[in-house]
């Protein structure tokens, strides 16, 4: 429904998403990186973002095969199940490690972000 009223607006559901995906990974990562680019596969739950890191002379690039969404006494979680960095392998390989799966809490409503996402 959501994503209708936003069709028929003429907004990109996608463009919309990756604002705010954007603009909160930009608040995880308090200031030791910035993220260039997202890019999105909704229909089969995938996605790819590119993250300048200071200190970091070569973009760090995340490949995301697959993520879910669920909801939380905050809003949303988005889990990412799966995911490997061809940039730097070595620092997929540590954060599997670490932890296999990352958990972000999304301010926004369970119903409203499986429409959008």
């Amino acid at each position: 429904m959501i994503a209708n009223f936003l069709s028929a607006l003429g907004g990109s559901t996608d463009g919309i998403v990756i604002s705010f995906l954007k603009s909160e990974l930009e608040k995880h990562l308090g200031g030791i990186g910035s993220v260039q680019n997202i890019e999105l596969d909704t229909p089969n739950k995938r996605a790819s973002v590119t993250l300048a890191m200071q200190g970091d002379p070569n973009p760090v690039k995340i490949q995301i095969d697959r993520y879910s969404l669920a909801p939380s006494p905050v809003g949303s979680l988005l889990t990412i199940h799966d995911y490997s960095c061809p940039t730097h392998e070595w620092l997929a390989k540590l954060a599997k490690k670490v932890r296999p799966t990352f958990e972000i809490p999304l301010p926004v409503p369970y119903a409203m972000a499986t429409a959008l996402v």
